[in-house]
């Protein structure tokens, strides 16, 4: 029976060149890549003899129906699909270093991504659409109510909540707008 081990995500998973670095390193200690976790944060790998692995990440397509087409292609080369990761990537590996990467070179590996970051900056952009026209309509509503305690500050409890909310609203945009930049750096990155 294989045992597995639970480990944080060596890299960023924006780094694709130094997670899968990492994950052929970890290979040669015997430790082979299972699953991620769903936040993306830690990895399952089980242990095994040591060997030489090759991993690599393909961004992930839009169809099923053609991301089995392109799995079973892969097949065809050597490639073994591993995992994927929640939406982003699928993870292949291989044993034999004589099997064709399934890039040539990075152009073609940054048209896969700007796929991806595309349909995930319309994910985004209507993500904050729909939480402004949120906001928007229930603070027509309640604005009597909102203008009173905001002005007013007769309750200091509903002022720092009303705050609060608003900060942690701007602070997870922030965060998805700093992980679009970071793939939009790598694809130019790639494309270079």
């Amino acid at each position: 029976m294989k045992r597995l081990v639970k480990k944080s995500v060596p890299c960023s998973l924006y780094d694709i060149g130094g997670l899968q670095e990492q994950l052929d390193g970890m290979a040669l200690q015997g430790l082979f890549l299972v699953d991620f976790s769903a936040r993306l944060d830690r990895v399952s790998l089980c242990r095994e003899e040591p060997r030489p692995v090759r991993y690599r990440l393909d961004p992930c397509g839009k169809g099923r129906r053609k991301d089995k087409e392109r799995e079973e292609a892969y097949a065809q080369m050597g490639w073994r699909f591993v995992t994927r990761t929640h939406g982003s990537f699928y993870i292949f590996s291989c044993d034999d270093p004589e099997t064709p990467e399934l890039y040539n070179d990075p152009q073609s590996l940054s048209v896969a991504l700007e796929k991806q970051v595309d349909r995930e900056t319309r994910s985004i952009v209507c993500l904050t659409f729909g939480l402004t026209l949120f906001l928007s309509a229930l603070f027509y509503w309640a604005r009597r109510n909102i203008l009173q305690h905001l002005l007013l500050w007769d309750d200091p409890a509903y002022l720092a909540s009303f705050i609060l909310s608003f900060s942690l609203i701007l602070v997870s945009l922030l965060a998805m707008a700093l992980q679009l930049w970071a793939r939009y750096r790598l694809i130019k990155a790639l494309a270079q």
